[in-house]
This record gives structure tokens, sequence and C-alpha cells, in this order.
């Protein structure tokens, strides 16, 4: 197989709360990626401490650690190696990875308090990461820089409806409606008429038989969640030529009722809001009841800056055969919410661990040489819809790593679905049998993860390239069984609450360092580590995740794939929206 990500391929565009509420469904896993130019392995493992709530609970099963070495394993941690031979999983210490999140968290507690792409955090984060692997590695170190959509909402946006000339109804921010992402602007003194498009608005035909009809550059669509993703929503609108779009909530389910965190089509040139699923349902039976129903919508949108360059960083191996590499990836951005130390400084210290790790490993002459090539990349703007990952792909993860209330999930490469191309489903599934080889062995509990492409490894996957990965959990939540079995199979202290989410703090400003669970983040990191040795040291890893041979990816290194990325962004929006 001829090398196709090399240096010389990369184009350089530009110089370089309370309890998260159940309905709000964000984008991301965080954490490791392991990617092989024929493989690729996410590793999401979420590793945060418990908060001061769950620390709190300990009689009732507390995940704060219990790990306070990591120079020696004790019993509250995974043997590491029989051998005299060093290993890479004996090799990893988790307070090397603690302080990189300290440093994360600094940089982050010096800029607005976040990490998030195109903010000044997430551009000293890299820096951080760049130097630093310079500095402490013989790796060969690049970066690759690319634009992204910017989107940023100034003041407070405000939304009314005149059901009648002497009615009108005005709805509160955050709790009635939340803005979607990518929107454009609108300050609307006269109100626009409102016109309910049936069958969910995933098809034209829908359009056609709007109530009323739709007045092009003047109506204002209502449209309910479901079927398709809001990007694709937010297509079918502007084909139709609407002058806003109001999604709401479809009210299913007790999380699907309150507005939500989402986004519309990039550079979408109508305002759009979410809607809770009350406030929907009301203006449905409104409209129905009279045809004069009409909405005000105003918002201030940041329009002359609406494209910003970010940056992936990636280090190789100088040893190893370049054409079979594997890539290890973590992505490096925050929300705009806090300062994303477990979603996802988790991943990207435990893959600089990794990253040094190893090349020092590969120096020794008692450890055994890869015939493989190792990438370790650090993925920009993931958190705004998988772009860096997305990038490196068409130019050619570990994923959460601590969540206090954590799993040990496995990504299930049998459960791919008919999205997945089926030359990426023998290998997915070899190398979620050796994840779960690394816990049975070391007698741990596992639990099996969605293979659903929500994180960093979706663009690989998408490419034909097998996956699989861990995670501890984000936004799920733990049931009483899985809270029993990891209680009866770990340390005194550490099975978790049953009927709490994984990770409390997913996205919000607590997910600090004291957001991360030591004891699962040295875990998940050791389970990585063992399954890039097992890979990077096999000889013939191209059959051995291929059998029946591996096809030519079709996407083009040369040229930004834009087909290509619509496919990645309409499945990765479509797991996430419905």
């Amino acid at each position: 197989m001829a090398e196709r990500y090399s240096k010389a391929n990369i184009k350089e565009t530009g110089s370089v709360i309370d309890r998260i509420k159940a309905n709000k469904l964000y984008w991301i896993l965080i954490g490791f990626t392991i990617v092989l130019t024929i493989i690729m392995i996410a590793l999401a493992a979420a590793l945060g401490t418990a908060n001061k709530k769950l620390k709190a609970n300990s009689n009732s099963g507390s995940t704060s650690p219990i790990v306070t070495s990591t120079s020696s394993i004790t019993a509250s941690t995974p043997p590491s190696t029989t051998s005299t031979s060093p290993t890479l999983p004996g090799s990893i210490q988790v307070n090397d990875m603690m302080e990189h999140l300290r440093a994360l968290q600094t940089i982050a507690d010096e800029n607005a308090g976040n990490r998030a792409a195109g903010e000044a955090g997430f551009n000293k984060t890299i820096e951080y990461i760049e130097d630093y692997l310079n500095k402490a590695t013989n790796l060969i170190v690049y970066p690759e820089h690319f634009p992204i959509a910017q989107y940023e909402m100034i003041g407070t946006p405000t939304l009314s409806v005149d059901l009648n000339p002497s009615d009108t109804v005005t709805y509160v921010y955050l709790k009635d409606f939340l803005d979607m992402q990518y929107a454009s602007g609108a300050d609307w003194t006269d109100g626009y008429p409102l016109s309910v498009i049936p069958n969910l608005g995933c098809s034209m035909t829908d359009y056609d038989e709007a109530y009323p009809s739709i007045i092009p550059g003047k109506s204002v669509a209502l449209v309910k969640r479901g079927d398709c993703a809001f990007v694709e929503k937010s297509q079918r609108a502007a084909n139709a030529s609407v002058a806003g779009l109001l999604i709401y909530n479809d009210g299913a389910s007790s999380d699907r009722i309150e507005p939500m965190t989402a986004s519309v089509d990039f550079y979408t040139k109508f305002p759009a809001f979410f809607l809770s699923s009350t406030v929907g349902y009301f203006l449905v039976d409104a409209v129905n009841k009279s045809e004069n129903i009409s909405v005000r919508m105003k918002i201030t949108v940041n329009e002359t800056i609406n494209t910003t360059i970010v940056t992936n960083i990636c280090a190789d191996t100088k040893t190893g055969d370049k054409s079979k590499t594997i890539v290890i990836g973590s992505h490096t951005d925050s929300v705009k919410a806090g300062s994303g130390i477990n979603d996802n400084g988790s991943g990207t210290a435990g893959t600089l661990v990794l990253a040094t790790t190893l090349d020092k490993l590969l120096q020794r002459s008692d450890y055994k040489e890869y015939p493989n090539r190792v990438r370790f990349c650090f993925w920009a703007a993931e958190e705004v819809g998988l772009r860096g990952s997305t990038y490196h792909v068409e130019q050619w993860h570990f994923d959460m790593l601590g969540s206090p209330n954590y799993n040990f999930g496995i990504y299930n490469g049998s459960s791919a679905d008919e999205s997945i191309p089926l030359i990426a489903v023998p290998g997915s599934i070899k190398l979620t049998e050796l994840f779960t080889e690394y816990f049975v062995d070391n007698k741990l509990p596992w639990s099996s993860s969605a293979f659903d492409g929500r994180s960093d490894y979706g663009p690989f996957l998408s490419a034909g390239i097998a996956c699989s990965g861990v995670s501890t959990g984000a936004d799920g939540e733990k049931s009483q069984a899985e809270r029993d079995k990891y209680a009866s199979m770990l340390p005194s202290g550490q099975g978790g609450i049953a009927g709490m989410i994984y990770d409390p703090c997913y996205h919000k400003e607590c997910d600090t360092v004291q957001n991360i669970d030591k004891y699962a983040y040295e875990v998940m990191v050791k389970s990585a580590a063992y399954v890039l040795e097992s890979i990077g040291q096999n000889a013939d890893l191209v059959t051995w995740l291929y059998p029946s041979g591996q096809s030519e990816p079709t996407y083009k290194n040369e040229e930004f794939n834009e087909s290509f990325e619509k496919s990645v962004l309409a499945q990765y929006h479509r797991k996430t929206d419905l």
C-alpha cells in the first residue's frame, strides 16, 4: 500500500451547574482513538473523579479514587504484566496524566474558563501539546491547519408569538427555547406568518403540504423533532425559502420535553430556535385554530467572524512500516461551558502519556520493535462535528477517560449498523475482542457500548477502517444491575451509584480536574496501551484486520472531500439528534 498520509499531504490554510438535564444530547464522547491506515481503535474512556455530591455518598458506592500511587500495582489496579521485559501498559503512570490535566486546567482558568475550538484556551492547548511533544520525544511532530465555521451569539435572543391582534405570548430563553448554532441573526419588529410542517419536515413534499402554505421569504416553519437530523431539517427549510425555523422537541419521554442544544447547517441564512415540546405543541394547536399566527424572532449573531482556522497536531514514530500506520487520537477542544478536563482533557493527557512512554520504550534494546508505524494525533473541533478527524481522514481518538460514575464500556464491533462499511466489521470485532481480553485477564468488569460513530472514530469508520474502543460513559445512566456487577468485582467503593448518569459534569462548568476518577482513568489508558502494543507488534496486521482484503479508500487526500464530509456529518447528527 502506498504511503498516503505523509507530511507533504498536509495543507496549511492559515496561521496557526445543576445536574445535566437528560434531554440535552451532546455531540461527543471524549478521549482516545487508535487508528491505523488500515485500522482505528476509538478509545472513549471518560475518567473523572467524583464530584462533591458523589464523594458525599461514599457509603452508597462513591467513586472517589482508591489509587494513591502509580509506582506499583495495588489491589485497586489491574496487574500490568508478568514478564520481566518492559511492557507499554506496565509503564503507564497515572500521575503523569494528572500532571497534564492540571496544566490543561490552568490553561482554561487563564482563558475565560474553557478550551473551545477557535478560542484562546484552545490555541494555548495546541501550543502546550506541540511544545511538549517536541521537547519530550523523538517523534516527528507536525500541524494540520484547516478552517471551521464559527458561531457567536451576542446578548439574549427573544421570541414572541401573536395569537391575535390583542394576544401576544412572549417566551423565555433557556426555559422555553434555545438558539440553534450556525443560524443567522434577526431583528423582526413585524410578525412573520407561522406554518406547521407535517411529517417531521424531512422531505420537500412535507413543505408542499404545509399549513398554511409557505410564503417564500416570509413564512416561519414549525417542525417537530424526529426521523432526520436537525441539519437535514434546516436544509429542507432553506430549499423551501423560509424566513425562519422553529424546531420543537417531541415530548416522547421525560428527557425529550425541554429545549436542547442543537445546530443547523453551517452558514444557514435564517434564524432558528429549538423549542420545548410544551411550546411546540401549543403553537401547533394555535395554528390549527387560526391561520393568522405570526412570530417575532430577535437574535444577534456576530457575522463578521464566521470562519476560523484551527489546528490538529500529529506525531509519528520514526520506525515502523509507513504504509501500516496505527493512529491514536484524542480531541483537544472543550465545550464553551467549561474547561473540559474529562471531556476531553483526559483523552489528550492519556494520548500524551502513551506517546512519550512508547517513544522511550522503542529506544530500549529489551523492548520488542513495532513493524507498524504509530501516529499520535490531537484532533481539533470535535465538539462542533468531528471536524479535525474528518479533515485528517480526508487528507490521508481515546475518548472520555474518567467519568466519576464510570463504567468500563467496550465499543462492540458486532453492533455495527448498516451505515458502516462491511469491510470494517471483521477487524472491528477482533479489536473489540482484544479489549475484552484485557478486562477478562485482569478480572475487571466491562460493559458493551454502542458502536455509533458518535465521536472521532466516526470518519474513520465511514472510510472503511476497522475500529473499536472503550468509554467510561458520559450522559448515559448507570443501572442497578450494572452497579451491582461492578461492586462485586471492584475494590470497595468503586461500584458507583445506580440511577445516576456516568458523568454528572458532562459538558458543564464543573468538568474540572476534580471530576477525574484516577482509578478508572488508569484502567482505561492501560487497556488502550494493551491493545496498541498488541497491534503495534503484529507483523501481519493487515491480514488480521481484513481477512478478505482492504478496499482502496474513495476519498482524496489532496483536497477537501465535500461529499465525504457531508456523509460523515449526516451520520453523526442523526445519531445525536434522534
